[in-house]
């Protein structure tokens, strides 16, 4: 063990990133937090004693090893379905707004900006006026919101398909990189926040608040949620990553809008879910399902494909029908019980149901299979009130 891993040190800075951004414990691992402070430690030419000493004064240092810790991965449209919804929330609904109330989204954390910058194009896209649309995305990082202001981007942010559509409102670069024009700036606006001091009487449309809870404790998720859900407007939906989806259900949110958009309603405001049609093209009636002839008894039934069957689970969680996502998940971990992608679905379905019992079953048999399932730890962890 380094000297930058005494109980001393990985103690001091687990509270640092706890109080700060509101990590929670069991994602900040012996490991991890050994790195991040080596790589402080290397940066400044310093050893361990004196920059821990210098480390509870020096807020440049504390923000730098805030900055060390976060996740900034993203790219344009990433998910994609959220986009697509989104472009037929603004086609059925905000098409008539005007640049005294224009529709307002708050994208949270915006790392360094690609998902602000596609929820813009998606609204342009949708034929919404640029003086209707205001994105506010904020960050604790200041170096990612400066990043995100100069809005220039390479090709690793353009891997999704839908990066075309930003097209019309950017400016080639040498390189196949992008520059944001003067259209999509004026609809964007980048500030330096903290997720855990959102400041209240804001309202917003519609909220961005992708995989960013799953990695906090229990009081910041419930702070970070109280603030947001009292932002929203009646109705207006709240955008999370697949497994915060069933840890907001069971919060009292419910599941609107397509499968795997991963959308939610507040409980104080919860509308009508809006039918998702995606751009590309209109949605044809279902055709009656073709009958088929009763297996003879004797028959051998097929085995299922256990991919298509955590994939209809997953669909049937994202809409909110929980009780039937178990179904396919039973069936799949019948034929496969070592399946630790079944078993973490399963646990949260169960936890959003309330089976708190079952949730935790399951969820630590998907840890026993895959150690390294971060979303199923913090959600054992949620349950068991950080006895896991």
């Amino acid at each position: 063990m380094t000297a930058s891993r005494d109980a001393e040190v990985l103690g001091t800075v687990r509270t640092l990133l706890h109080d700060t951004a509101g990590l929670d414990a069991q994602v900040m691992t012996e490991s991890w937090l050994g790195s991040i402070i080596d790589h402080r430690l290397r940066q400044r030419g310093m050893d361990c004693a004196p920059w821990l000493a210098s480390l509870g004064t020096d807020r440049a240092e504390q923000a730098a090893l805030v900055e060390r810790a976060l996740v900034h991965e993203t790219w344009f449209f990433r998910d994609v379905t959220p986009f697509d919804y989104l472009m037929d929330m603004a086609r059925k609904h905000w098409l008539r707004r005007s640049a005294a109330n224009p529709v307002r989204i708050l994208s949270a954390p915006c790392a360094s900006g690609e998902e602000a910058w596609s929820i813009a194009a998606a609204l342009l896209a949708a034929g919404m006026a640029p003086g209707t649309i205001a994105v506010e995305a904020i960050d604790l990082s200041g170096a990612m919101v400066q990043t995100a202001r100069t809005g220039v981007y390479g090709p690793r942010s353009q891997r999704n398909h839908h990066a075309g559509m930003l097209q019309p409102y950017t400016e080639s670069l040498p390189g196949g990189g992008v520059r944001m024009g003067r259209l999509i700036r004026g609809c964007v606006k980048f500030s330096p926040m903290n997720l855990l001091h959102l400041p209240q009487g804001r309202t917003y449309d519609a909220v961005f608040c992708r995989n960013a809870l799953m990695y906090m404790h229990e009081a910041a998720r419930r702070r970070i949620v109280a603030s947001i859900s009292a932002s929203l407007a009646p109705g207006a939906p709240l955008f999370v990553g697949h497994a915060e989806a069933a840890m907001l259900m069971g919060m009292g949110f419910r599941a609107t809008g397509p499968s795997r958009a991963f959308c939610v309603t507040a409980p104080n405001g919860a509308a009508a879910p809006v039918p998702c049609v995606p751009p590309r093209a209109a949605a044809k009636p279902a055709a009656a399902p073709a009958r088929r002839p009763a297996p003879r008894p004797d028959e051998p039934r097929p085995e299922p494909d256990l991919a298509s069957l955590l994939d209809e689970a997953k669909k049937l969680a994202d809409s909110g029908a929980l009780a039937e996502a178990m179904i396919p998940l039973q069936r799949l971990l019948g034929t496969n019980p070592m399946c630790a992608q079944g078993h973490a679905l399963a646990g949260l379905i169960l936890a959003a149901r309330g089976d708190k019992t079952g949730a935790v079953r399951h969820l630590r048999k998907a840890l026993f299979l895959d150690a390294t399932d971060e979303a199923s730890r913090v959600s054992l962890d949620h349950l068991l009130g950080g006895r896991s």
